[in-house]
C-alpha cells in the first residue's frame, strides 16, 4: 500500500502487516525528534486520535479506552501537528476489509459449482434434455372419386404438399 502523504510533507503512514496482525507505521519526519512509530492495531481495537499543547509544543498522540493521552510525537507547530493527525486518519480510513474465513469458503464454493456447471455442458452431459414429443397433426385425405378431404386420418408429407390436379 503506498504512504499516504500530503503536499509532499515530512509525515506519512501507511497500513502493513506484521505476523499477520495489522499495525499502522508512520513516520514523522518534522517532529522533534524525528521518529517513526509502529501501532498495532489488533491490540488496540479502540482509540481516538488527538493532540494536546503543551509547552508551546504541540503532542500527536492516541487516547486509549482507559481515557489516558498517550503523546506519540512532539511538533513545535500546530499546523504540523494537525497535518500528521490528518495523514494517520486517512492511512486508517484505507484500512482493508477483512473477509472472514467462512465468506471464502463460500465464494470459493461458489465458483467451483459454476467451473463443474460449465464443464458439464461442454462435455454435452448437460444436453441430454428430453424432448418434447411432437403431436400427430390431423392429415386431410380425399375420399376416392368425391374430391372432399377427409379429416382425421394421417397421410404423409408428400401426398400433402402435391399441387392441386
Amino acid at each position: 500500500m503506498l504512504p499516504i502523504m500530503l503536499n509532499g510533507s515530512k509525515i506519512e503512514a501507511r497500513l502493513v502487516h506484521r505476523n499477520q496482525s495489522p499495525c499502522l507505521v508512520a513516520t514523522f519526519r518534522a517532529s522533534a525528534p524525528p521518529l517513526l512509530w509502529q501501532f498495532d492495531l489488533e491490540k488496540n481495537h479502540s482509540f481516538t486520535l488527538g493532540l494536546q499543547g503543551v509547552e508551546g509544543a504541540w503532542d500527536f498522540g492516541v487516547t486509549l479506552p482507559r481515557g489516558e493521552f498517550q503523546p506519540v510525537a512532539r511538533f513545535v507547530s500546530r499546523e504540523d501537528a494537525e497535518q500528521a493527525r490528518e495523514i494517520v486518519r486517512r492511512a486508517l480510513m484505507k484500512r482493508p476489509i477483512e473477509i472472514k474465513a467462512w465468506l471464502k469458503a463460500v465464494v470459493s464454493l461458489a465458483a467451483l459449482a459454476v467451473v463443474l456447471f460449465i464443464a458439464l455442458l461442454l462435455t454435452g452431459q448437460g444436453r441430454s434434455v428430453p424432448r418434447m414429443a411432437t403431436s400427430v397433426s390431423t392429415q386431410v385425405e380425399e375420399s376416392s372419386g368425391t374430391g372432399e378431404p377427409k379429416y382425421g386420418v394421417p397421410q404423409s408429407a408428400d401426398d400433402v404438399l402435391k399441387p392441386p390436379r
